[in-house]
């Protein structure tokens, strides 16, 4: 992340929060695994969990929720795990909605600017469906008690909340509303740190939408922005354009009533609801694959303003056709360069490829065909996660092989012309790492990236282990960025020498003040842009 990231509000309140932690971790117990047939159990308690969400600290800390149905329906289960991968809560996780849903759907996680957990999820407590959100401080503790219901007093079908913490300290949840007539809406509400409602808006159109994906803006700034993207909802065969909408902090539009047009000449596959990134510079990104045209991959850039980085023909990952799904994307915060992989399929969609593209400007870097890093074969593989290197390059992470027959986690990371940067041909792929190549069905893989740039990655996994019941539970791995397994790198630890002393203190000093645009900043520790008292604090909170 990168120069152009704006400080949060009341920092000295998260660097006395975070510290503690720091602290803490520097010497307890490693228990991330440095083998990838060894995995941290993190959902280690009875019954199905799925869906695994990680939200990162700029320490290194992470939560990780999923949900879990022990009996009686599926919950919403959290923990919170340190740099070094030691569960900080009880076995299993802390529950943070018990509920009595035979079936899931999307929700949120975010963390706030104090360090505290924010979720966002339906509850059936009450008469009805419920949005309800929810905020869990670093002890284990929640404030807001069984949550703030957000759509107190309506008996309408809702669905698939998201939530975003925003540089302001505060959350605003978003979801779909589906009226009892009339074209479908989204509903926002924004939340303070007490769970007070500080501000309600429907955003309507003439026809049908959804809420896809909501993000904070990280701009300098933005005092409480986030940008909301759309997917249109009506039919089988209806349009499905996706659409950006910026919010102010105090739930304004500042793009438009039409909204900003991400991709209004074809229609979104049925199904896909395409996730946005943030840019650091207050605009975002976003990735998705097409039904119309058949099946292919694109990458947008919303900036700040509302305008848009690519046109129509620029914004396909290759110029040439073929069959593309499930794309991941990720954004250089100094470069501004986006980096994409996906699958390609053959015409029956029996084999499959992992390909890659590269953005710089407006033009595809890696040619008009991008990159084939896995060639075409026969074991089924899914994209899951993209991630930039303070070198300019990127990581990413895959599922492969076909449910039921066991299935592996692999990562590769690549420069920015797309050479591999690590030994290693794991996956098929050159420069591959494997992460988990246990003998089980995995699935929904997550990952989340940290300062330090390792990489968490958390996915169902049904393994036959507690009872052997074969019920998936929930499991993660830390990857480093040189390629290994383990223990967190130090947050502080400039020079890698594996402690925080008097050298990495000289380093930060002498990188003192704003961080030049064009270059790594790996002194700037919180990812603010600046190198200032702030990282002095994150330093110090690992001193050896």
């Amino acid at each position: 992340m990168s120069t152009a990231l704006a400080p949060r509000p009341s920092f000295l309140r998260r660097l006395l929060a975070f510290g503690v932690a720091a602290t803490a971790t520097s010497v307890a117990t490693a228990q991330w695994s440095d083998d990838p047939a060894t995995n941290l159990p993190i959902g280690a308690s009875d019954g199905t969990q799925n869906q695994a969400l990680i939200a990162r600290l700029p320490d290194g800390t992470s939560y990780i929720s999923w949900l879990t149905n022990p009996g009686g329906g599926y919950d919403v289960a959290l923990q919170r795990i340190t740099p070094t991968g030691v569960p900080e809560w009880t076995t299993g996780g802390i529950t943070v909605a018990n509920r009595s849903f035979s079936s899931t759907q999307s929700y949120g996680l975010d963390v706030d600017a104090s360090g505290a957990a924010v979720l966002a999820y339906r509850g059936d407590s009450l008469p009805g469906t419920q949005i309800v959100a929810n905020r869990v401080l670093a002890d284990g503790t929640m404030p807001w008690g069984d949550g703030v219901v957000l759509n107190a007093g309506n008996s309408q079908d809702v669905a698939s909340p998201t939530i975003a913490a925003t540089s302001d300290g505060n959350s605003v949840a978003a979801w779909t509303r589906f009226p009892n007539s009339g074209p479908s809406v989204i509903e926002l509400r924004k939340l303070s740190t007490d769970g007070d409602i500080l501000w309600s808006y429907t955003m309507t159109r003439p026809t049908g939408i959804a809420a896809s994906s909501l993000v904070a803006s990280d701009a300098p700034g933005a005092s409480g922005q986030c940008v909301l993207m759309t997917v249109g909802f009506g039919g089988f065969t209806s349009p499905r354009p996706l659409k950006a909408q910026k919010f102010d902090a105090d739930g304004s539009e500042m793009w438009g009533s039409s909204d900003v047009g991400i991709f209004t000449s074809g229609s979104v596959q049925i199904g896909n609801f395409p996730k946005l990134i943030s840019d650091g510079r207050g605009g975002a990104v976003a990735t998705w694959y097409s039904s119309v045209p058949s099946l292919r991959c694109f990458v947008q850039q919303v900036r700040a303003d509302g305008s848009l980085r690519f046109s129509t023909s620029q914004y396909g990952v290759t110029a040439a056709g073929e069959t593309q799904v499930n794309p991941v994307a990720c954004i250089d915060p100094v470069s501004e360069n986006i980096t994409c992989y996906w699958i390609t399929q053959n015409s029956s969609q029996s084999q499959f490829s992992l390909k890659g593209q590269r953005f710089e400007g407006t033009s595809r870097a890696w040619g008009t065909t991008g990159i084939t890093f896995l060639p075409l074969g026969s074991t089924q593989t899914t994209a899951a996660g993209c991630h930039p290197r303070d070198d300019g390059g990127t990581t990413v992470v895959w599922n492969s092989g076909f449910i039921p027959q066991p299935t592996s986690i692999f990562a590769a990371a690549v420069d920015a012309d797309g050479s591999p940067v690590w030994d290693g041909d794991a996956g098929g792929v050159a420069g591959g790492v494997a992460i988990s190549d246990v003998d089980s069905n995995k699935s929904r893989t997550a990952t989340a990236t940290s300062p330090s740039g390792e990489i968490v990655i958390a996915w169902a996994d049904d393994r036959m282990v507690f009872g052997g019941s074969g019920n998936p539970r929930i499991y993660g791995q830390n990857l480093l960025p040189d390629g290994t397994l383990g223990d967190a790198a130090l947050v502080g630890d400039l020079n890698h020498d594996g402690i925080v002393n008097a050298k990495d203190l000289g380093l930060l000093i002498a990188a003192w003040g704003p961080c030049g645009r064009g270059a790594p900043c790996p002194a700037d520790l919180n990812e603010d842009g600046i190198v200032d008292a702030a990282d002095l604090g994150f330093l110090f909170a690992n001193w050896s």
